[in-house]
């Protein structure tokens, strides 16, 4: 027997179809059923970036107002979490079987690289907002990282979706 999910990973996503339970497994609801399991994964994540370049800042007294290292820290923060969200991904959001694991991390870790210009230009561009300013360290950093999360993980999911996670073949 098939597994419903998987076959509406490989159909046209225009078409709404259904589960032995009734329950809609492709289209808009397999998209928005993905999405919010991606989101909460990305949650675990954001505490893994948020505890890592925490513990890191205090640990080794990095100034956190200072470019270069604020990058460094939030970079490695960034760069555990995103492995974290590879595993969670994989596993439980797109229920990959890929024997091809390497390339598939790859492929993950590329976008997420990218995810992590795009999240370091957005920390650095909006800590320089009057708003950031007048929050203050390290409130305004905060919200500055809050942000950069919510716009990179649209950029990760759908990259994700379409490249890494993408299924080549019709399983019949």
């Amino acid at each position: 027997m098939t597994d419903p999910e998987t076959v509406a990973n490989t159909a046209d996503p225009r078409v709404e179809q259904h589960d032995r339970d009734g329950r809609a497994t492709g289209g808009i609801a397999r998209v928005i059923r993905r999405y919010a399991k991606f989101c909460i994964v990305g949650f675990s994540s954001t505490f893994i970036y948020f505890g890592v370049s925490e513990l890191i800042a205090h640990l080794v007294h990095v100034d956190m107002t200072m470019l270069w290292p604020r990058t460094i820290v939030l970079s490695i923060g960034f760069m555990v979490s995103a492995f974290n969200g590879y595993i969670l991904n994989r596993v439980w959001t797109f229920r990959s079987a890929d024997p091809k694991r390497g390339r598939q991390l790859t492929k993950f870790m590329a976008i997420a690289g990218v995810g992590l210009v795009l999240s370091n230009t957005i920390v650095s561009l909006a800590m320089l907002t009057p708003i950031a300013r007048r929050l203050g360290e390290p409130h305004g950093r905060w919200a500055s990282m809050v942000l950069a999360i919510f716009l990179v993980s649209i950029w990760n999911f759908t990259m994700n979706q379409l490249w890494t996670f993408r299924r080549h073949h019709t399983e019949t």
